[in-house]
């Protein structure tokens, strides 16, 4: 009891610092202002589904002392993978990973036809024919309904 009154918070929880290092510098930007206690300008930015589970799993490690940074993607694309620093080879293998899956599924079964509707973190998402939209929502939305109406017309002719 009496360590407790004498010594610092710090020094009986030591505080660990966790890096999330991602290769979207839109996400890694809201995620920095995030940790400043910044509001989001939009109510759904994009790629909001991402960011708000990265959100949910810091808030699941309270402890732990979070900061975000940028990795320049496809970095072996010009050096060799072992000159590049962690961060650099941890986002080429995550990125070899996700194509191996893609590439060498051995059953269709095994190749998701498409994305989950959301995370379980995620307030809300927007689906387009059973397809997740992470970003460009808009956009997204006027492509769908022109695009319907264009294919209507030329299926009329």
């Amino acid at each position: 009891m009496l360590e407790r009154l004498i010594l610092p918070q710090e020094a009986i929880y030591p505080i660990t610092q966790v890096r999330t290092c991602i290769d979207n510098s839109s996400v890694v930007t809201q995620l920095q202002a995030f940790l400043l206690g910044h509001r989001p300008k939009r109510a759904y930015p994009h790629d909001a589904d991402i960011i708000s589970h990265i959100r949910w799993l810091w808030t699941q490690l309270p402890r732990f002392n979070h900061k975000v940074f940028w990795v320049k993607a496809h970095q072996d694309d010009e050096y060799s993978f072992h000159s590049l620093d962690l961060p650099a080879q941890l986002n080429v293998c995550a990125d070899a990973m996700a194509t191996e899956y893609s590439d060498n599924a051995q059953h269709s079964s095994e190749t998701p036809s498409s994305q989950p509707a959301f995370f379980p973190s995620a307030n809300v998402s927007l689906l387009i024919n059973s397809q997740r939209v992470t970003s460009q929502y808009t956009e997204s939305i006027r492509f769908h309904i022109h695009g319907t109406k264009h294919r209507a017309h030329l299926q009329k002719n």
